[in-house]
């Protein structure tokens, strides 16, 4: 869509976790969004297995517009949630 950014995820190895590096990836993301007269960001996360994820996305203002079975996980499905920010 134009207009759009999307994001599948903001993978951090964990010996590099709770030390602001995600949260920087974001603010750059928001800042080319923004420079690119983007207006909506998208980002995608798994609910079982990425709370520190989904808990800084709605930190950062991104709202859960979306939660869905992921059929494609295998071998137990798992919950995709979808956020989304307005710029």
């Amino acid at each position: 869509r134009p207009n759009q950014k999307y994001v599948l995820d903001y993978p951090t190895f964990e010996d590099h976790r709770r030390n602001g590096l995600a949260q920087t990836l974001i603010g750059f993301t928001i800042i080319d969004a923004k420079g690119r007269n983007i207006n909506k960001i998208h980002l995608h996360c798994g609910l079982e297995t990425k709370k520190p994820a989904w808990t800084l996305y709605e930190k950062l203002g991104f709202i859960r517009i979306k939660e869905e079975l992921d059929s494609r996980a295998h071998p137990r499905k798992r919950t995709l949630l979808t956020y989304e920010l307005k710029l």
